[in-house]
């Protein structure tokens, strides 16, 4: 029995050793960029679900730009950010249908984030 043991926690640190990401509560994190000290951003979009078609993007890193795809990619918004302000932008999606979108946000240092939004 102990060599079954012995034999399941090798095979365990083995996979383990070869996964790439971290997992940390509701985020999942590269661990080659970890390693290569790159930055990670986070955001948040609110709320969400949005009941209507008006919503914030908030990071505490510069966003240069939010677009707005629907499932089947097509653009349906885009807002660039003129201020300069980092905190929050603020989403408005003309004419949208109730449904599940792509957020794709694009931060100053080229690097790009893609959420998802459920617009009721």
């Amino acid at each position: 029995m102990k060599t079954l043991q012995i034999y399941i926690f090798t095979a365990l640190i083995s996979f383990l050793a070869m996964t790439t990401q971290v997992f940390s509560q509701d985020k999942i994190y590269d661990t080659d960029r970890l390693l290569n000290n790159e930055t990670v951003h986070e955001v948040l979009i609110y709320p969400n679900p949005s009941l209507s078609d008006k919503f914030n993007v908030k990071s505490e890193d510069l966003i240069v730009s939010v677009e707005v795809l629907n499932v089947i990619g097509q653009r349906v918004a885009k807002v660039v950010n003129t201020t300069g302000v980092p905190y929050n932008m603020f989403v408005n999606i003309p004419d949208c249908e109730a449904g599940i979108y792509m957020v794709r946000i694009t931060f100053a240092d080229k690097k790009k984030i893609i959420k998802k939004i459920m617009v009721k």
